[in-house]
């Protein structure tokens, strides 16, 4: 069974890149069916990213890269015959257009990692109400919270457009909801020697360490300065054991949150137990986990959608202190591999919502929205303080809490899991799909460039208009002329130009003409190339026009 996977699969981090849960999740999805997936794969790539992917085809048996251009230029047929379309982000038109371009029941699923953007509601799920879905395909929830919030934005779209349209039939959302978590390779997140891993980054063996792990930005993931107040309690009531806070993990260029985090634990006077380790300091982020007693995350987030720091920490025997919010209270059990702290929220972001489109400036805006939902979600200080401290002062629960995180990322969380789950789910649309019988001559949308913007040009070129060469195009060599190198390296269209003068030197010839004679090229491809010789003037019409 042939899996056409796209939505910019590959998603490598550098070193001192910014890391986020989508690249993360992004990444181990494609390791994952590579490594455990009964389907063949077939990705899209950008023949200009495909020099580091290379190493990954010639290790998987399963991998198949197929050039975005070749699909573009040379059409459906560049794929074999796919059984399911999926993308690992929300592109709907896409994967929509490959089901009709191949004319087959085929199931199409999305993978959503994010929802607080407000473009989403008119870019994505406003037109799910009119584009052609089928009770076969899917939106790929990774927690239950994320299907709760769609239905929400569902209910609703479909009240707001049925009433401001009084449709005789309303308009019913016809995608399904399905939920598969994300999962971890439990092969290498793995309970290691302690005392080693805390070698490797100079933490002493008689330190109670509290590890923070994540992308530093109170505006997109965790207001950190809570968690410092809680430590600072912690330090106040345990002053004969040795705490210590590490906070880890990636931020972007010019937001130096880590830097003003850090600045505040030196005001509160607790800078001396605070740790801050960026990505390019820790090789394997494994041994981070191991080095440390507790994981916590005051995850306060709308953007947040699951949270694959708390069960990369399970996985690791690491018990979780993580707010109880969205999908962390689908990984953590409260009581068992970790604790839940209580969150907050007034119904206080109204006038948010109804202007969130001003001021003009989009940046701008983005980054007041997330100031003013962070500035109003809150993580319980008091119930943080009490669940860790108990925690550093009943080592046997900290213990077994260790134990059951460990048994429970191994058997829910692990990625052979998540390959599991979401090849049932495919092999249950797919079955559904046989019933089918659907008429694919209805098109998608699309702008058709030629037709609707006819009246720009004073004339449109029609194929019996006759070329000749001009004294210009006889002497002067085609790859002088300027082009883009991405165009001239990467895409076959590019020495067409030059054929085609050679042809029309022979002797002038009508645009159809040149068409029969590269049966190899697409009509569109010829006639690109044509028109492009004659705006550098090296070829004219034979008439004025």
């Amino acid at each position: 069974m042939n899996l056409c996977l796209t939505g910019n699969t590959f998603r490598p981090a550098g070193k001192y890149d910014l890391v986020t849960g989508y690249n993360v999740a992004a990444s181990d999805l494609l390791d994952s069916f590579i490594k455990y997936s009964k389907y063949d794969l077939y990705c899209l790539y950008e023949p200009l990213d495909e020099a580091p992917l290379s190493k990954l085809v010639n290790e998987a048996k399963n991998l198949n890269l197929v050039s975005e251009y070749d699909l573009l230029f040379k059409g459906i047929n560049t794929l074999p015959q796919i059984d399911v379309f999926h993308s690992i982000k929300e592109d709907a038109l896409p994967v929509l257009t490959l089901r009709e371009k191949q004319a087959k029941d085929v199931p199409v699923t999305f993978t959503m990692h994010c929802l607080a953007e407000q473009h989403l509601l008119m870019d994505f799920f406003y037109p799910m109400l009119f584009l052609p879905y089928k009770p076969y395909d899917a939106i790929v929830c990774t927690s239950k919270a994320v299907i709760k919030t769609i239905n929400n934005m569902f209910e609703r779209m479909e009240e707001m457009v049925n009433r401001s349209l009084s449709l005789e039939n309303p308009l019913k959302q016809k995608i399904r909801l399905e939920h598969v978590p994300l999962g971890v390779d439990t092969e290498y997140f793995r309970p290691l020697d302690k005392s080693y891993c805390r070698k490797v980054f100079g933490f002493h063996d008689d330190e109670f360490i509290i590890l923070w792990f994540g992308r530093f930005s109170d505006l997109f993931k965790a207001d950190l300065f809570p968690l410092l107040q809680v430590f600072q309690r912690l330090l106040s009531v345990n002053s004969e054991k040795k705490l210590r806070l590490v906070l880890a993990g990636s931020q972007e260029d010019g937001i130096d949150y880590a830097g003003k985090i850090y600045s505040e634990a030196v005001h509160m006077g607790i800078g001396e137990h605070v740790r801050i380790l960026f990505n390019n300091e820790i090789e394997n982020r494994v041994e981070l986990y191991c080095a440390c007693d507790i994981f916590t995350s005051p995850i306060d987030n709308v953007q947040e959608t699951f949270g694959l720091t708390s069960i990369e920490a399970m996985a690791c025997g690491v018990p979780q202190v993580v707010s109880d919010w969205d999908g962390y209270r689908d990984t953590v059990v409260n009581g068992k591999t970790g604790y839940l702290i209580k969150t907050a929220w007034a119904n206080c972001m109204d006038d948010v919502a109804a202007f969130d489109f001003l001021p003009s400036n989009v940046g701008r805006r983005q980054m007041l929205q997330r100031h003013l939902q962070v500035r109003s979600s809150v993580v319980d200080q008091d119930d943080y303080f009490e669940k860790i401290n108990y925690l550093i002062n009943n080592p046997n629960v900290l213990h077994a809490f260790g134990e059951a995180s460990r048994k429970r990322a191994v058997s829910a969380f692990s990625l052979r899991n998540t390959i599991v789950k979401t090849e049932d789910l495919w092999d249950e649309l797919k079955e559904i799909a046989l019933y089918y019988n659907s008429d694919f001559s209805k098109k998608i949308p699309t702008l058709d460039y030629c037709r609707d913007f006819s009246n720009y040009p004073t004339n449109m070129i029609e194929g019996n208009t006759v070329f000749s060469a001009t004294e210009y195009g006889k002497t002067m060599p085609v790859n002088d002329v300027i082009q883009y190198r991405m165009f001239h390296e990467y895409i076959e269209e590019a020495v067409l130009p030059k054929q085609i003068l050679s042809y029309i030197l022979e002797g002038e010839t009508c645009m159809d003409a040149i068409i029969r004679a590269f049966p190899e090229y697409t009509s569109s491809q010829i006639k690109r190339e044509i028109m492009y010789l004659y705006k550098y003037g090296m070829i004219r019409p034979k008439k004025s026009i």
